[in-house]
């Protein structure tokens, strides 16, 4: 009994021996898959392109201001005032793109016409001028906000009016 006995352990051994492994070895196998898996997931999320350049944005220019032409820096509303023996005279100037204009001096109000003669010259026209070509102004200087004329009035001397932009 005692040999039946141990060869029957011996065999129920083997069994439980071979047992351990087939598990051991399995349990290695999908181990074995799923650590591949994981480091094909992992490796897929941590890839890194092909093409690393980045994309340059550069900054949108800034639109170049504007340059105004003699002619439009002209039109609108200007004031001027200069002293007289102690009285200080107002010119209001409202030149308009139509070719119309309203001047006001020492509140004497006149409407009349104006256009250019040339890059630096208007003629005025209004129902006070006597001569039918209008009196001649030169534009010596133009800016948004100073508008200069020589005035030169038939029989008087001329005048530069420093006009500045009425706000």
């Amino acid at each position: 009994f005692n040999t039946h006995f141990l060869h029957f352990m011996n065999h129920d051994y083997r069994f439980v021996l071979m047992k351990r492994k087939i598990t051991t070895i399995a349990a290695l196998a999908i181990l074995f898959v799923s650590c591949n898996n994981t480091e094909a997931e992992v490796s897929a999320e941590t890839q890194i392109p092909e093409s690393t350049e980045q994309e340059i944005v550069e900054p949108e220019p800034e639109p170049e201001p504007e340059v105004l032409t003699t002619e439009q820096l002209v039109l609108g509303d200007w004031q001027f005032e200069y002293d007289v023996d102690g009285t200080v005279i107002e010119i209001l100037l409202t030149l308009r793109e139509d070719g119309s204009y309203f001047q006001s001096m020492a509140g004497n109000p006149v409407d009349g016409t104006w256009e250019f003669i040339d890059e630096e010259h208007i003629v005025v026209k209004n129902e006070h001028i006597k001569s039918e070509e209008g009196q001649k102004w030169q534009i010596v200087k133009s800016t948004p906000e100073e508008l200069f004329i020589d005035w030169n009035v038939a029989g008087g001397e001329a005048k530069v009016l420093e006009f500045k932009r009425k706000s």
